[in-house]
């Protein structure tokens, strides 16, 4: 009997303590008490980075560069196989230079004022086949380096929480420079 007790007041105290912790955590996730951080957009760091970057997706599938990769498997390559692998690569990186453009010109000039999610931007563009590509020992570290200056000084939590990560915002003048991505003949669309 007094076993029995035992058990149902360790039961009690146990989901009270549950009930306070599911208490506490719901009251911390209402939306009035998120704190939103400073963040600071260091435009010539967000230039360096867009021009590593840019650089990084042409030098990895530049003739030089697939020769260079794949040699590692092959000694002999025809002048014919060189060609079929530019042209498999060159469509490969085609979308992700593509889907960039719009970026780098606004990290060019200097026009990214506010936090913006690079990452989900790419992988919403270009998919995740595409996506994956990126992470590549040849790109991965450009990459990053412009998804870091992107967040300006946020952390990966505080850009998940921000409105700029949850509302998908754009850069503002991003829909300006795609009109003139497009005018030029680039085959860049967007819904912007």
């Amino acid at each position: 009997m007094w076993l029995f007790l035992l058990i149902i007041i360790f039961a009690f105290s146990v989901a009270g303590f549950y009930k306070s912790r599911i208490v506490r955590v719901r009251s911390s996730l209402q939306p009035n008490e998120i704190k939103m951080t400073q963040f600071k957009m260091d435009k010539e760091e967000i230039k360096q980075a867009a021009i590593e970057f840019k650089q990084a997706l042409i030098d990895w599938k530049s003739r030089e560069g697939i020769i260079e990769a794949f040699s590692t498997y092959r000694d002999q390559w025809t002048e014919e196989d060189v060609i079929k692998a530019v042209n498999k690569e060159t469509r490969t990186v085609k979308p992700v230079l593509e889907a960039f453009e719009p970026i780098y010109r606004l990290a060019i000039r200097g026009d990214i004022n506010e936090p913006f999610a690079f990452q989900s931007y790419m992988m919403s563009y270009v998919g995740r086949v595409l996506g994956d590509e990126l992470s590549w020992p040849e790109v991965q570290g450009p990459y990053y380096r412009i998804i870091t200056s992107l967040k300006g000084g946020l952390t990966a939590e505080e850009m998940w929480e921000s409105p700029y990560y949850k509302d998908r915002k754009l850069p503002k003048h991003y829909s300006e420079v795609v009109k003139e991505i497009e005018t030029e003949g680039w085959n860049h669309t967007t819904d912007g």
